[in-house]
């Protein structure tokens, strides 16, 4: 009967949409607040309770991009759910990620394997238009917003860089730097289409909070650029957050 359960929870539930901020970097997400509150009713409704188990833990201390220690907790949680009426249960193993400069590491790891156990098992959509679907930046195109294929190396491609330089400021990024660093991204996993990962990334290496692509300095882009060649080196490596956005952080 858990199965016929799960089944009548996801006809129940619906979608859980993104109603939390996140206000360093402006986006918008499904809060673990959020995500209980509309699962907490159905599973009294329907009888159906849902326990962790913890089948692995790992910690570790990193430095952050101002050298700050950080405390990393990564969990793997079995969640079952069993229904009060028959005794039947079924289970999904998940995981947590999450880091905190101050004691709270492994609860929010707990927080992110419990949403993640709730959107698989339930399938719960948004409800919202998938932002993988827009443009990478609203004013650029792909190419120009990270997305075109690497330029050419040699004296071609430093004429191209000439040429490309934008009028008026000669510090502002290049179509060329853009293109490479567009290039170097698909190398790592972050591919075109995923604009809110890319630009995340972006202002997470270089702790910034741009809007556009076109905010970039040269400097800037030639200091994402030496990040990203790290990662693909394995001198540093790539991580994802509790939503699932990537940065750079180091083995």
């Amino acid at each position: 009967m858990i199965h016929d359960k799960i089944v009548e929870i996801m006809n129940d539930l619906g979608h859980i949409p993104k109603t939390d901020t996140n206000q360093f970097q402006n986006y918008k997400y499904r809060g673990i607040e959020a995500t209980l509150k509309a699962l907490h009713p159905l599973l009294v409704k329907h009888r159906v309770t849902m326990l962790p188990a913890v089948v692995d833990v790992l910690t570790e201390v990193r430095q952050s991009s101002k050298g700050k220690p950080v405390n990393w907790c990564f969990l793997t949680v079995k969640y079952t759910f069993t229904d009060a009426d028959d005794g039947s249960s079924t289970a999904c193993v998940v995981v947590g990620e999450s880091a905190d400069s101050q004691d709270k590491s492994s609860g929010q790891a707990m927080s992110q394997a419990e949403k993640q156990a709730v959107f698989q098992t339930f399938v719960v959509p948004t409800g919202e238009p998938d932002p993988d679907s827009r443009a990478p930046f609203h004013d650029e195109s792909p190419s120009e917003a990270f997305g075109g294929p690497p330029p050419r190396g040699g004296a071609s491609y430093a004429s191209e860089r000439a040429e490309s330089q934008p009028e008026g400021d000669p510090n502002a990024v290049s179509k060329a730097q853009l293109g490479m660093i567009g290039g170097k991204l698909s190398d790592i996993g972050i591919e075109p289409k995923a604009r809110g990962q890319r630009l995340h990334f972006v202002n997470q290496a270089l702790d910034l909070n741009v809007k556009s692509s076109k905010e970039l300095t040269k400097r800037q882009a030639s200091t994402l650029i030496d990040i990203i060649e790290a990662i693909d080196k394995g001198t540093r490596v790539l991580l994802f957050s509790d939503d699932g956005l990537p940065y750079a952080g180091t083995p």
